[in-house]
């Protein structure tokens, strides 16, 4: 499930899975001024998808490689948008 809300300029997506729902976790990613930062994690999969294809962000920027926050970046890298890595989550994403 995908929840947008809106804080003046930010816009903040809060997904949830059957899963995550059943233990009480959400993540959030943000969309800033025309920049995704961070993606959710890989049972978000679809909704992103649908989301990423509805506003067409300019970029999306990494914060780190933990599941939750990077964990479709190969989905948005396949899609073509540009992306923002630093160095170090680069490559625990190649791993």
């Amino acid at each position: 499930m995908l929840r947008e809300e809106r804080h003046g300029d930010v816009t903040r997506l809060r997904f949830e899975s059957w899963a995550s729902r059943s233990m009480g976790y959400a993540v959030s990613a943000y969309a800033v001024r025309g920049v995704l930062v961070d993606t959710g994690f890989p049972d978000v999969r679809t909704q992103l998808a649908a989301w990423l294809d509805a506003r067409r962000p300019d970029g999306v920027m990494l914060s780190h490689s933990h599941e939750d926050h990077a964990g479709n970046a190969e989905l948005v890298a396949r899609r073509g948008f540009p992306l923002w890595i630093a160095p170090e989550t680069l490559g625990h994403l190649r791993q």
